[in-house]
């Protein structure tokens, strides 16, 4: 799934808190587990000179970034931290145990939709117990795995997360990452649209 995706069903959690520590939880889980991608594709593509081909089928699997990759996608260290988070709320009233279980609680499930929205390209998500792999026969963006019907379920899905996060946020930065999540969405449907209709073909080997 796509990063903003992520983030938009952490905030529809922690909507029920409305506490402050658990909306930016909620937001820093959201985008930790796909944090590495960032600087990857900075440094590959702008000082190394490589092309997207290269990026995905090659950089990504080397070393730093094949292990940030793993850490920041790894299940087992996302519950132990919830955990803590969980155990600590029942001793102190301080603001970062709400913090870290709502950013443990985002990362999860940003983990636990990969798992199931990767075909050819998973993650690592059980180190460092594990190096399994799982290939879903589904994808969020190859063709041959569906991507187009989910990138289609999921752009209508963003439309109505970022409704619904209109309605029950009031402050102004969630409201204009549901603003952003609405046009990403629109935009996403577009693309869909372009490609069911024949308008673009889509690269057989490129990772939105």
């Amino acid at each position: 799934m796509m990063t903003q995706s992520h983030v938009a069903i952490g905030l529809l959690f922690a909507a029920r808190s409305g506490k402050r520590a658990a909306i930016a939880g909620a937001i820093f889980g959201g985008v930790t587990p796909d944090f590495g991608m960032v600087p990857m594709m900075l440094v590959s593509y702008f000082l190394l000179g490589q092309d997207m081909g290269q990026i995905w089928e090659t950089t990504y699997y080397s070393v730093p970034w094949w292990t940030i990759d793993q850490i920041t996608n790894s299940a087992p260290l996302y519950t132990i931290l919830l955990t803590a988070a969980l155990l600590a709320g029942r001793r102190v009233t301080h603001w970062w145990p709400g913090f870290l279980s709502a950013f443990a609680l985002t990362g999860l499930l940003h983990v636990a939709f990969d798992f199931l929205t990767h075909a050819s390209d998973g993650h690592i998500h059980f180190w460092p117990l594990s190096d399994f792999i799982f290939a879903s026969p589904v994808s969020y963006w190859e063709s041959d795995h569906f991507g187009q019907v989910f990138g289609l379920l999921e752009a209508l899905g963003g439309l109505g997360a970022a409704v619904v996060l209109w309605r029950v946020y009031r402050g102004w930065q969630v409201r204009t990452f549901a603003g952003l999540l609405a046009l990403l969405s629109v935009a996403g449907l577009t693309i869909l649209t372009l490609f069911a209709v024949g308008f673009w073909d889509q690269p057989a080997n490129s990772n939105p």
